[in-house]
């Protein structure tokens, strides 16, 4: 049997990540913020947007065949329950992609010393750290260090990207 895809985006602000991901295939995406999902349902109209915590997605189980969830796990406080609650909506054989700063690398270092790091961060991983906690739950078919999805001006997004490599991404399956 052939199913549609149906994807999520777990923690997904203002909706900008879903819609360039998606484009014009209808989507869902879940956050805690109430002005979030208001500012996501009016600029994406063709997507799906849900206030919800990460801890207690509003979905049946097995809903989802993709799921992204990208610099978010490192704001939950119980990242074991939201991680439990991703794998709970995804469809067996379904794909995870997952991302979180690298606590330890340069860019972070930097991010801290000169920003003070981001205190709604409850938890942050090392590499091997977050590839641990990942594989706990879903069978990890790639990894790979990256940075900063576009969020500064092209040359710093070169070096944060290229050069410092402060977040890591993770391909995971549901088995």
């Amino acid at each position: 049997m052939t199913y549609k895809d149906e994807v999520l985006d777990a923690g997904c602000g203002t909706g900008y990540l879903l819609d360039f991901v998606c484009g014009n295939t209808s989507a869902t995406g879940v956050d805690i913020s109430k002005e979030a999902v208001s500012i996501s349902k009016e600029l994406f109209p063709k997507h799906k947007f849900v206030q919800a915590d990460l801890t207690q997605l509003p979905f049946k189980n097995e809903v989802f065949n993709k799921v992204f969830c990208f610099n978010v796990i490192e704001h939950v406080k119980d990242k074991e329950k939201a991680i439990k609650e991703l794998k709970r909506v995804m469809r067996k054989d379904g794909t995870l992609i997952i991302g979180t700063n690298v606590k330890d690398s340069l860019s972070w270092r930097l991010f801290e010393v000169f920003f003070g790091g981001d205190p709604t961060h409850f938890d942050e991983f090392s590499e091997d750290e977050f590839i641990e906690f990942i594989s706990k739950y879903f069978k990890i078919v790639k990894s790979e260090r990256s940075s900063c999805i576009g969020r500064f001006p092209n040359i710093i997004n070169y070096l944060l990207n290229k050069v410092l490599k402060a977040d890591i991404l993770v391909k995971a399956v549901k088995e």
